[in-house]
């Protein structure tokens, strides 16, 4: 932390750990850096809750949402941002899945 309180940007993100990186795994067009993700999710939902995210572009809030014990239920209009929540959410799809949803994109 810095004299004026404030974190510098990686590490803000957490840019630092596998952790954080697999959860920013894929380039997309409006991504919340992991650690503001989790604060937010931290902050107003308990171990338990289901998280809502409507929006999910890359799966961060679903993503930090399991891994601290929470359900997620999310949606994206766009195909890509379906594959990068999936790959971070159930890294283990079965092929027919994946091959599925490529061929959909």
């Amino acid at each position: 932390m810095s004299a004026s309180g404030l974190r510098s940007v990686p590490a803000l993100a957490g840019f630092g750990t596998a952790e954080s990186r697999w959860a920013c795994l894929g380039p997309y067009y409006a991504m919340f850096p992991i650690e503001f993700t989790r604060q937010v999710v931290g902050a107003f939902s308990n171990p338990g809750d289901t998280v809502l995210d409507p929006f999910c572009g890359r799966g961060a809030a679903p993503y930090v949402a399991m891994v601290s014990g929470r359900r997620a239920v999310a949606c994206d209009i766009n195909p890509v941002a379906w594959l990068y929540a999936k790959a971070k959410t159930d890294p283990h799809p079965s092929f027919e899945d994946v091959s599925r949803r490529i061929g959909e994109v």
